[in-house]
């Protein structure tokens, strides 16, 4: 049989709406002798919020979880109950903006990070932090942020992860490190004048040069489908092979007739604004910065995009709602501070529903953008309000990540469990901070990992299972023998299907 030819991304349809022409992974054929085709549809999109969160803001209050029946066991180790149950709004942050989305979601809480935090843009992608100086002793043996492993092994270094960024300062943060002999390099975030130039400054599509890569692109999929078939016919490929091929082959012609329908087309974003983002420009900046995220995915000139949306003191009393900026109020525990938080929360969730709206109105495959993306939201710091549901503790937790604040929306391509809020308790309580001892959040990264097509030969180090550190807490509140570690290969249970 003569190989099918490997098609490189770039020369693919921009504007396809992240669809690609990858061959499944036919395991009755050998992944050696398909490897070569593989080139993944998939997207992973990270939004990372800082300086933590009140729970009490942000899950279900306990008297929702008891109307929808209770949290029921969801699978081993992991107890929940499913959104589209929950009366109302599914609290506070997560309000109607979201409804719409719930069987697209996975809301998780109780998951834990063991190592040493504080306010550290390492523990949002990188399984360790440094906060204190704490590294492996080779630190050039760390695997790097899960966005570059992905970035290497799933798309072959084709592309790079795209690191979006608003904050006061000129040098911007990201949450993507490489490895050096000396330990992490953050990779550094680009404004939205950045990102603008570097994707889009000489992108210019017209109807005639649309159509014309929509013909292009129709041509490519008509010279691929006969290979495709060709595969399908092998007397070695198994009944379970031959059906996942059919469906892919299906799967091409819809994008066909899609192309030639002319939706789905690539359009770039308006061009941001010049100058640096002050406090009156900050919601204009997120704005250009999710259109921008979204244009991208919907362009094919990324398949990884991180925010790092972070204004911290450009947020006003008379704009935002928040006064003495975002880190000052979380270090607080007066009433003020308290709301300050959730209007700086509010802020962050109008930015990531806009943004995945976006991806839902863009059709893709036989879903839309959102079906083959997964969208990770996470904080670098869990919950200060210390109770349950939406019960008040102490406000002493500013730099711990106990409870992280973890939201997933979409599901992957089908690779995630989605429209559940599960809850991942260990049955061990604290005797201050939030009250149960949970999940190791580590099991998050190698969620998102698996989610995109990885293997644990790609972030295993050493011969070392899991990712990242998992040695415990500097304060000894989290005893390892008390926190599920879960099985470190296989992700979160009730998550990954």
């Amino acid at each position: 049989m003569k190989k099918p030819k490997t098609i490189r991304r770039r020369s693919f349809l921009v504007g396809a709406g992240g669809a690609t022409l990858a061959i499944p992974l036919l395991s009755s054929l050998g992944q050696n002798k398909v490897r070569a085709q593989e080139r993944s549809t998939k997207n992973f999109v990270s939004y990372r919020i800082t300086n933590g969160h009140f729970g009490h803001q942000w899950y279900p209050a306990n008297e929702a979880v008891e109307s929808a029946g209770g949290l029921q066991p969801m699978g081993e180790g992991v107890i929940g109950t499913r959104l589209a149950n929950l009366p109302g709004e599914m609290s506070p942050l997560l309000d109607s903006q979201f409804d719409g989305l719930r069987e697209k979601m996975v809301l998780m809480r109780h998951l834990d990070r063991l190592d040493h935090c504080n306010h550290n843009p390492m523990n949002g992608l990188l399984g360790y932090t440094s906060s204190d100086g704490r590294l492996p002793e080779s630190p050039e043996n760390m695997p790097p942020s899960i966005d570059q492993i992905m970035a290497q092994h799933v798309f072959g270094g084709e592309i790079s992860p795209l690191n979006l960024s608003v904050r006061w300062s000129e040098t911007l943060p990201s949450g993507s490190y490489t490895i050096s002999p000396e330990g992490p390099i953050q990779v550094p975030g680009l404004n939205s004048q950045q990102a603008y130039q570097q994707l889009f400054a000489e992108f210019e599509l017209g109807e005639s040069e649309a159509a014309r890569r929509r013909g292009l692109t129709r041509s490519v999929i008509d010279r691929v489908l006969p290979h495709y078939r060709s595969v399908r016919d092998n007397r070695r490929l198994s009944r379970a092979d031959r059906h996942r091929l059919e469906q892919h082959i299906e799967h091409m012609d819809a994008l066909s007739r899609r192309l030639e329908s002319g939706r789905g087309e690539c359009t770039p974003p308006v061009e941001p604004e010049a100058g640096r983002v002050r406090s009156a420009e900050i919601d204009r900046a997120a704005r250009e910065q999710v259109d921008i995220g979204i244009a991208a995915l919907r362009c094919g000139l990324t398949n990884i995009v991180n925010f790092y949306l972070d204004p911290d003191t450009l947020f006003t009393s008379e704009l935002h709602g928040v006064g003495g900026g975002h880190h000052g109020a979380s270090h607080s525990t007066n009433d003020q501070a308290v709301e300050s938080i959730f209007n700086a929360h509010r802020w962050h969730m109008r930015n990531i529903a806009s943004f995945a709206a976006g991806l839902e109105a863009t059709e893709s495959g036989d879903g839309t953008l959102l079906d083959e993306t997964m969208i990770l939201v996470n904080n670098e710091l869990g919950s200060q309000s210390g109770g349950s549901g939406n019960q008040l503790g102490q406000y002493d937790l500013n730099h711990a990540s106990y409870d992280i604040q973890t939201l997933i929306i979409g599901s992957a391509g089908g690779a995630l469990q989605t429209g559940n809020f599960l809850d991942y308790r260990s049955g061990h309580e604290r005797g201050r901070w939030t009250r149960h001892i949970g999940m190791a959040y580590n099991q998050v990264y190698i969620t998102a990992m698996l989610a995109m097509g990885l293997e644990p030969e790609h972030w295993e180090v050493g011969g070392v299972q899991g990712y990242g550190d998992m040695r415990g807490d500097k304060w000894g509140r989290t005893p390892l023998d008390q926190v599920q570690m879960g099985d470190l290969r296989a992700g979160l249970p009730g998550v990954i299907s």
